[in-house]
């Protein structure tokens, strides 16, 4: 059986067989006010608005664990970027309920946009409250289109997001999906 999907394979490769159409693929450059660079983040589109939340400032974080994932390199903004206009705007997490200012600074967490909702789980980063850094046991549900607007008009978000504690909910670095009204971690 081994032998029939090399010699399959094989063939297959040779003859460069394709499934799908040729495509072509072009870049644009957006230059933005006020932009802020970050790297994996959680993030919600409405029409031409971005919302981004947690993720790293940092760039690639360093090898060594003392020098790793520090604090003071934490994404600490809700980040509504507006691609029509061009413009960037922000607004501190630090107004938020603590559990959730410290999940939401964290880094490659687990999130799925589904309706008028983003859903966020887990998360890594530095939690002042256990005093070390964490794999967040949450699960965060946000309105998103009510934070974008917050955002935009410099309001308190705070009532527009949802989080319940379970241990299932500390994962980071996979993919959450919705499939049938189901969610999946992956």
């Amino acid at each position: 059986m081994r032998i029939l999907f090399v010699f399959l394979f094989a063939i297959a490769f040779a003859f460069n067989l394709k499934a799908q159409p040729p495509f072509t693929v072009s870049l644009e450059q957006v230059s933005l006010d006020n932009a802020i660079g970050v790297h994996s983040y959680s993030l919600a589109v409405d029409g031409s608005k971005v919302l981004i939340i947690g993720g790293r400032t940092d760039g690639l974080h360093k090898r060594r664990p003392f020098e790793a994932f520090l604090e003071n390199d934490n994404n600490k903004q809700l980040i509504v970027i507006d691609l029509e206009n061009k413009k960037t705007y922000s607004s501190n997490l630090n107004q938020l309920p603590t559990a959730l200012f410290e999940q939401l600074q964290s880094t490659n967490q687990e999130f799925e946009q589904v309706g008028d909702y983003l859903y966020i789980t887990g998360g890594y980063g530095y939690s002042a409250t256990a005093g070390d850094h964490i794999t967040y046991p949450n699960l965060v549900k946000i309105e998103y289109k009510k934070v974008i607007d917050a955002v935009i008009n410099s309001q308190d978000p705070s009532a527009y997001f949802t989080q319940i504690n379970d241990d299932r909910f500390a994962v980071t670095g996979g993919y959450m999906h919705n499939l049938n009204d189901t969610f999946y971690l992956i």
